[in-house]
């Protein structure tokens, strides 16, 4: 697109012709150019949001990592807050355990009648080792229950804890995920401006080439196969295209707005040569004198419409342009019909030629 638009510009500088087209024309240069300044900007503005995009999408991601280690703490917490109560539960029965085997329940007088009833006093230091391990093993039993209550309550702290620090993880992943769609619309909305600003390009750089082409009187082979073949309603499809162009590439002419040479007289066309091929005051002119000159009848030129209006094969229609009047006998008996391989292989070249 720039390639064209530089193109254009050049044509524009260099044609002394087209040096004088007029106001219009150098306005639309003048637009021309500040689009192409103008999509450079936007361009490289969504260069700049893609690269934003991409960091977002890192982060969002980091994120999502982070919130899932927090996640999976939180059930590792869970389970080790159950282990404990369990094992509390466990402490707790133990205790009753050893406060009834010691006789707790039924007080100190108990105990002592327990020692008293010794039957000899090695009874009763048997006794009273006893009941000295009954009582270390409470206590035992005792600070096991403690040490399970001060872990639970520090993993009830760690539990809250991450909780709160996976509360603002979350909250800072929905504020980079909306970040990250708000970079995305931007970026789309960018990039809607980018096509419907290169579209306008496009357009205008045709414009621009359609004014040079009626200053100078000259356009493409290529673009005034497909003026003609709208003219006479014939579509635009490979075949036509390349049998039309490789008919003016036969004829070659350098008469004005004659690229197949037709000796049809116009209002206001001139001579160009003693065979009566004309100049032609107009593009469209030129095209309606084509257009007549085939539609008169006779002379085998309704074959070559009809193939051309149904798309027939290249080579079929240039066969029929041969087998006509138009210039029959013309190029050593190969008139169009010996081009027509050559075009279709080389078409972009031939195309882009002036008439």
């Amino acid at each position: 697109m720039l390639a064209a638009a530089t193109i254009v510009v050049a044509l524009v500088a260099g044609s002394p012709t087209v040096a004088h087209a007029g106001s219009a024309l150098g306005n639309a240069h003048e637009r021309q150019a500040a689009l192409v300044r103008r999509i450079e900007v936007m361009r490289r503005s969504t260069d700049v949001l893609q690269a934003r995009i991409i960091r977002l999408a890192r982060r969002v991601k980091k994120a999502d990592i982070a919130a899932e280690k927090i996640l999976a703490k939180l059930v590792r917490v869970k389970v080790a807050e159950a282990a404990t109560k369990e094992q509390m539960g466990a402490v707790e029965d133990r205790i009753r355990e050893r406060a009834a085997a010691a006789f707790i329940d039924l007080g100190p007088a108990t105990v002592a009648a327990y020692l008293l009833n010794a039957h000899s006093f090695s009874d009763m230091m048997d006794r009273t080792v006893m009941l000295e391990r009954v009582r270390q093993a409470d206590e035992m039993v005792a600070a096991r229950l403690r040490a399970r209550v001060v872990a639970l309550d520090r993993e009830r702290t760690r539990l809250a804890a991450h909780r709160v620090h996976r509360e603002q993880v979350i909250r800072r992943l929905h504020r980079r995920r909306a970040s990250l769609l708000d970079a995305f619309a931007a970026q789309q909305h960018q990039i809607a401006h980018l096509v419907r600003a290169r579209r306008f390009v496009i357009r205008l750089v045709g414009r621009i080439v359609g004014t040079i082409a009626m200053e100078t009187g000259t356009i493409t082979f290529g673009h005034w196969a497909q003026l003609f073949l709208q003219q006479i309603g014939a579509p635009s499809c490979d075949d036509n295209l390349v049998v039309v162009t490789a008919w003016q590439v036969n004829e070659y002419t350098a008469a004005v707005w004659n690229p197949l040479a037709t000796t049809l007289d116009m209002p206001g066309s001139t001579l160009y040569n003693t065979a009566g091929v004309k100049n032609y005051t107009t593009l469209w002119q030129g095209l309606d004198a084509s257009q007549l000159t085939l539609e008169k009848g006779g002379l085998g030129y309704g074959t070559i419409l009809d193939d051309l209006r149904a798309c027939a094969p290249a080579m079929t229609t240039a066969a029929a342009i041969n087998a006509s009047y138009w210039c029959h006998g013309c190029s050593r008996g190969g008139y169009v019909t010996d081009l027509v391989p050559i075009v279709a292989a080389y078409f972009r070249s031939y195309a882009s030629k002036h008439i």
